[in-house]
């Protein structure tokens, strides 16, 4: 049985991500983008919370990480 690494396995795909407001979500959408850049496209799954729109909920979410 041969062995597949992790770049392999996300190489050109198409990722949905689901949770990324929240701390794991965070650090796992992080750490994706940055250790495997050849996946092909990530979208992230957001609610709007109260009266604050989901883009800015999502900026929020980018700017906290760096």
């Amino acid at each position: 049985m041969d062995t597949i690494s992790v770049q392999q396995a996300f190489c050109g795909k198409t990722i949905l991500v689901t949770g990324a407001s929240g701390f794991l979500g965070k650090v796992w959408l992080t750490m994706l983008l940055d250790r495997i850049p050849s996946v092909g496209r990530v979208y992230v799954l957001l609610r709007k919370k109260g009266l604050r729109p989901v883009s800015d909920r999502f900026e929020k979410i980018i700017a906290s990480t760096h």
